[in-house]
């Protein structure tokens, strides 16, 4: 049993006393986390902040059969990359796929344009090629402010759960499985 200690946010900012949870995510100290659901769609779930982690089960004796159980880590909304395999998985890939729709929705794309074909009208126009476990891209216009992560989560459909390399300003490789 992974047993942590957390004190409750409030106002973003830890108080009151520590209360021993068990959890089944890795977390460490300082880590926010999500306590327990949200009482209700529209509210918050409540949040605390990890303040020990691998607390002795002797400290919980007499009430082990009393503790719950935090929902997991307070993600923050960012591109998550080569998070496969490491826990919270669909949580990084629901927010990586967020982030892909709005992307999408604010640019202009182009993928694998013919010869020839005009690209006045794109902001961002790129090449694919399969290879072996990843996919190559060559960008061949890009008249965004999207990041290295935002344009390899553009690359890879809105996953990029095994990571990527940055070649040249131009050029990149998204692995795959």
């Amino acid at each position: 049993m992974n047993l942590v200690k957390l004190k409750f946010l409030r106002n973003g900012e830890p108080s009151g006393r520590e209360y021993t949870y068990i959890s089944k995510s890795d977390v460490a100290v300082g880590d926010t986390v999500i306590v327990r659901p949200p009482e209700s769609p529209d509210h918050e779930p409540p949040k605390g902040i990890i303040t020990m982690v691998d607390v002795p089960e002797s400290e919980v004796e007499s009430f082990k059969d009393k503790l719950k159980e935090i929902v997991g880590k307070n993600l923050e909304k960012q591109v998550y990359k080569s998070f496969a395999f490491k826990g919270d998985e669909r949580k990084k890939l629901e927010i990586n796929r967020e982030i892909y729709e709005e992307l999408k929705k604010k640019w202009k794309i182009l993928i694998n344009p013919n010869d020839g074909e005009p690209f006045d009208d794109y902001d961002l126009v790129y090449r694919r090629k399969a290879a072996y476990h990843h996919g190559e891209y060559t960008i061949l216009k890009n008249e965004t402010d999207m990041t290295s992560d935002e344009l390899a989560l553009i690359f890879d459909g809105g996953n990029l759960c095994f990571g990527y390399k940055r070649e040249r300003d131009n050029f990149y490789h998204v692995f795959e499985d």
